[in-house]
Parts: structure tokens; C-alpha cells; sequence
């Protein structure tokens, strides 16, 4: 006697091939509580679930140092920071321009 292993869909219950297999991880989700939760799906199945695009990830680092992913459209994003702007700004590696060490209050 042999055991056979099968993948099923989560979202469907479908029986998967092997090569049909995609495992999609949810980071964030308002009603997530805890770690971040697997599931697994097809390419056709996931093609219903309409995407965003054009998305800036920033994270807000507050004076008391709490921190907050945001997140806004590139067209949002550039009335506050235009494109040609970016190249200027510092790198988040290393020092910051025209700091000097030990100026900081």
C-alpha cells in the first residue's frame, strides 16, 4: 500500500497539479491578528482578485520613534515629493548629507 499526497485549493477546494500550485502569503489584513497566514491557489483562480498598481510603500518614523507603513499612489506621492526629486534626497544607508557627528541635539 502507497500514499498519495494531493494539493487542494484553498479558495476553491479544487484538486491541484503539482506545476499549477501557487502559494500566496498575507502579510497584512485588518482582521489578521498574529502571523501571517499561507494559502494555496492557481493562476486562474488568483486572476479574480483584482490588484493595485502603481503603489509607493513609505514607512512614517514618528519623533517618539514609532513606526507606520503608509501607503499612496505614485500620482498621490509625487504632488508631495516629485520624481525628479528623489534622486537628491538622502539614501536610507549610511549618513545623511551635511550631518556632522555629534551636532545633533
Amino acid at each position: 500500500m502507497g500514499f498519495r499526497s494531493v494539493r487542494v485549493s484553498d479558495v476553491t477546494g479544487n484538486e491541484l497539479r503539482k506545476e499549477e500550485v501557487i502559494e500566496v502569503t498575507i502579510r497584512e489584513h485588518p482582521a489578521l491578528n498574529g502571523p501571517a497566514r499561507k494559502f494555496d491557489t492557481s493562476e486562474e483562480e488568483l486572476k479574480a482578485l483584482k490588484t493595485v498598481g502603481n503603489i509607493v510603500k513609505l514607512e512614517v518614523t514618528r519623533a517618539d520613534g514609532n513606526t507606520q507603513d503608509v501607503f499612496a499612489t505614485v500620482t498621490e506621492f509625487s504632488k508631495l515629493i516629485p520624481a525628479d526629486k528623489l534622486p537628491e534626497l538622502d539614501s536610507n544607508k549610511g549618513r545623511r548629507k551635511g550631518f556632522i557627528p555629534g551636532s545633533e541635539d
